[in-house]
């Protein structure tokens, strides 16, 4: 028996070690990973519009130039929408920062007058809006700097393209066309596929209905902060509360504690409506993976990538989940990763009862 766990510890240690230099590499090359992943969250977004038109004859290059032009001009408007946001942001932001101050000091004061001890200098750090603002301002900046290395990306995308068009031959040629491993890389694809292209959607309802509420209100650089709120979308579950502190801080400068109240019910009902109904309608029961895990994945990818690493934060953590479900030593792992509700309980029991 000992003789056994010594190969089985060993092992345990040697794919621990993997996997930390697997981690360790991914860090240190963590801005040539980051563009390649982008690229291919891109070429996920924009992959149905080029099978669409290659299975309506519509020629490959033809397909390809068409789908490139599409992604040209929609780089071009977010990042020009996000480096002008930004910039009148940064300019103008001194002033909103002078009157939250002001704003702050004289309810203390008023505090003060009535009994309610509060130290400023304390109650100003804790309450310093200039930290959020510049986590804001860092991610934005680090989204437009990918974006702007445009040829990269484009030419990344377009072999991914490419392959995805002959990878099913390839495997077919290997495999066969009904082997486990064509249904596997299909089964992934059709996932992933559905996950980003619907997110995507999501994300960009709730930007434009942010956008749109912020800008009825009155609230400065609502343009900006609907952007901010269709990224975050991204973000599983703190995504859309970071994205609606930055215009509740700004509705309290400009106009007060009213219009902060009124900037938080429309984030309220936006993420009720959105997160709780159209979401959960829309994509079913989510991608399979625990609530836990989803949290974990976020602080892991966002420490391993940065902020671009939080937002493929499920595709990612769902692409290893795929993995190890595809082999027998592994499944117990995916196992572990997804949600309870989804495991068949019945099933299980039916194993647990054979086996006594």
């Amino acid at each position: 028996m000992a003789n056994l766990r010594k190969p089985l510890a060993r092992n345990v240690l040697i794919n621990a070690a993997a996997v930390m230099i697997i981690i360790a590499g991914l860090r240190t090359a963590s801005s040539m990973v980051v563009r390649l992943l982008l690229a291919f969250f891109i070429a996920f977004i924009f992959g149905p519009l080029f099978f669409w038109l290659t299975r309506n004859k519509v020629p490959k290059a033809l397909s390809i130039i068409i789908v490139l032009l599409v992604i040209v001009a929609f780089g071009t408007v977010l990042g020009l929408l996000i480096g002008s946001s930004v910039y009148d942001f940064t300019e103008t932001w001194p002033v909103y920062q002078e009157k939250f101050v002001r704003v702050v000091s004289g309810t203390i004061a008023y505090l003060n007058e009535r009994g309610i001890e509060m130290p400023r200098e304390t109650v100003l750090e804790v309450l310093n809006p200039g930290t959020i603002m510049n986590v804001v301002g860092s991610t934005l900046t680090t989204l437009t700097g990918m974006l702007s290395d445009t040829v990269f990306l484009l030419i990344t995308v377009v072999f991914v393209l490419l392959e995805a068009v002959g990878l099913p031959v390839k495997v077919t040629k290997i495999w066969g066309r009904d082997s486990h491993t064509m249904q596997e890389l299909n089964r992934f694809a059709d996932i992933m596929q559905n996950y980003i292209t619907l997110k995507t959607l999501i994300s960009l309802a709730t930007g434009i209905f942010a956008g749109v509420s912020l800008m009825i209100v009155g609230i400065d650089f609502a343009l900006l902060w609907g952007l901010l709120a269709f990224l975050l979308n991204y973000v599983p579950n703190i995504g859309s509360i970071i994205a609606a502190i930055p215009p509740i801080i700004l509705a309290f400068i400009q106009f007060g504690w009213i219009h902060a109240i009124i900037v938080l019910s429309i984030f309220l009902v936006i993420n009720m409506a959105i997160g709780n109904i159209i979401e959960p309608r829309v994509m079913g029961k989510g991608m399979g993976l625990s609530t836990l895990v989803v949290f974990v994945s976020l602080v892991f990818w966002g420490w391993v990538l940065g902020p671009v690493g939080m937002l493929l934060s499920v595709p990612l953590t769902m692409s290893v989940k795929l993995y190890l479900e595809n082999r027998e030593s592994t499944r117990w792992m995916a196992i572990m990763l997804g949600e309870a509700s989804r495991i068949d309980r019945a099933e299980m029991l039916k194993k647990t009862d054979s086996s006594e």
